[in-house]
C-alpha cells in the first residue's frame, strides 16, 4: 500500500458541491469552508489518512498523511534535499495554505522560489515566516537574500542586520551583509562582517575571497598583504573553484601596486626597458608568432607570477634563457597592446609602453 502524503488542489469551480449539504453548498460562506473540511477529512479518514484541509475563494487544498509513512512537510523536505526544487513546490504551497503560521514551511518555500528565481514570491513567503516566527534567523537571511536578488539593498540590509542581531556568530548573515556593504561602497563597515564570516565558514572559498576583496577595497595599504595571503589561500586550497582565476588576477594587481607605490614618479624605468627588448623582439616575428609567445606566458601566469622577487626564474618554450616574473609581465603586456589597446593585462605598464615606444622612434617628448 502506497503509504506516501497526498497533496491535491481542487479548482472551486471544479468542484461538486452537491456532496455537502444543503444549505452549505455556497461557496464563500462559512458554512460552506464547514462543510468542504469535514468532507475531505471524513473521506481520507476512511482510506486511513490524516487530512489538513484549506479552502478559499479559488481552490480547495489538502494534504493528506498516512500514521505509518512521512508528514506532508518532511516529503516536501526530502525532494528540497534531493535538488527537486520545481517538484516540491506546488506541494509545498499546499502545505503553506494549510498552514498559514508554519513558519518552517513558508521558510522552505521561499528559499525554493528565490533558488529558482521567483524572488517576488520569495520575499511575500519570507515575510510571512518572520512574520509567524520573529526569532527564525535563517528565514531572516534568505529575505536578506531574496531582497539582494531583487536588487533592493535597503531591505536586503535591514533584513541581514536582523539576522545578526538574533544570531552574532551567523556567518552566512555575516556574510551576505558584508557583500551588500561592499557593493555600497562601505567597505569599512562591511570589513567586521567579513572577518566574522571567515571566522565561522573557515573552509568557505566565498567567504575567504570575500574577505580579500573588501581587505583590498578599503584602499589601506596596509591590508594588501593580508589579502595576497588570502588569494594565495584559495589558489592552494580551492584550485578549481570559479574564484581561483580572479584570486590570481587579484594577486598581480597588489603585485602591480607594490611595484608602482616603491618608485618615485611612479614609473619602473626596468619595465620600459624589459618592453622596449620586446617591441625590437617583436619586429622580427609575425603577428602569430606574437600571438604564441603572449599565450605562452598568459598561460605561465594563470599559476601565478611572482613579480617581486628578482631571485624567481621561469622559462619559456619559445625564447632562450630565464626571465624574472616582472619581466615576463612586461613582455606580456607589450605583446598584448599590439592587439588590443583596451584589454586588461593585469598590469598598468601603458606609461611604459609609450616611453619604450618614445625611445625606439626617437621622440624625446
Amino acid at each position: 500500500m502506497n503509504k506516501l502524503p497526498v497533496f491535491v488542489s481542487i479548482p472551486i469551480g471544479s468542484f461538486d458541491t452537491s456532496v455537502l449539504p444543503e444549505g452549505c453548498r455556497s461557496p464563500g460562506t462559512e458554512a460552506f469552508q464547514n462543510a468542504v473540511l469535514m468532507h475531505f477529512i471524513e473521506e481520507y479518514a476512511f482510506k486511513g489518512y490524516s487530512a489538513a484541509v484549506a479552502v478559499d475563494s479559488e481552490e480547495i487544498n489538502i494534504a493528506a498523511v498516512h500514521p505509518e509513512g512521512p508528514t506532508p512537510f518532511e516529503y516536501c523536505l526530502q525532494l528540497l534535499n534531493s535538488g527537486k526544487l520545481a517538484e516540491a513546490i506546488p506541494m509545498l504551497e499546499i502545505c503553506h495554505k494549510c498552514d498559514l503560521k508554519d513558519a518552517e514551511v513558508a521558510y522552505n518555500l521561499g528559499v525554493a522560489y528565490s533558488e529558482l528565481g521567483r524572488y517576488g514570491e520569495a520575499v511575500d513567503a519570507l515575510e510571512n515566516a518572520v512574520s509567524s516566527d520573529p526569532n527564525h534567523v535563517n528565514a531572516h537571511v534568505a529575505l536578506g537574500v531574496a531582497f539582494s536578488r531583487l536588487r533592493e539593498p535597503e531591505q536586503s540590509i535591514e533584513a541581514l542586520r536582523k539576522a545578526i542581531s538574533l544570531d552574532p556568530a551567523n556567518g552566512w548573515a555575516n556574510r551576505n551583509l558584508g557583500a551588500q556593504l561592499m557593493a555600497g561602497g562601505n567597505a569599512l563597515d562591511a570589513l567586521p562582517h567579513m572577518r566574522e564570516a571567515l571566522h565561522q565558514l573557515p573552509d568557505d572559498p566565498q567567504s575567504m575571497f570575500g574577505l580579500a576583496e573588501c581587505l583590498v577595497m578599503t584602499g589601506d595599504s596596509n591590508h594588501l598583504e593580508e589579502a595576497d595571503g588570502l588569494y594565495n589561500a584559495i589558489i592552494r586550497r580551492f584550485p578549481d573553484h570559479p574564484v581561483a582565476e580572479l584570486c590570481r588576477e587579484g594577486r598581480t594587481k597588489i603585485a602591480h601596486r607594490n611595484l608602482k607605490e616603491n618608485v618615485a614618479g611612479g614609473i619602473r624605468m626596468d619595465v620600459v626597458m624589459y618592453i622596449a627588448d620586446a617591441l625590437k623582439l617583436f619586429k622580427g616575428m609575425d603577428r602569430m608568432k606574437v600571438g604564441e609567445l603572449t599565450m605562452e606566458i598568459a598561460m605561465l601566469g594563470r599559476s601565478g607570477l611572482d613579480i617581486n622577487n628578482p631571485d624567481r626564474k621561469y622559462q619559456l618554450k619559445q625564447l632562450p634563457g630565464d626571465f624574472t616574473g616582472l619581466h615576463l609581465l612586461a613582455i606580456m603586456h607589450a605583446g598584448i597592446r599590439q592587439f588590443d589597446k583596451s584589454v586588461d593585462t593585469g598590469a598598468d605598464f601603458d606609461k611604459e609602453l609609450e616611453i619604450a615606444k618614445s625611445m625606439m622612434s626617437g621622440d624625446t617628448k
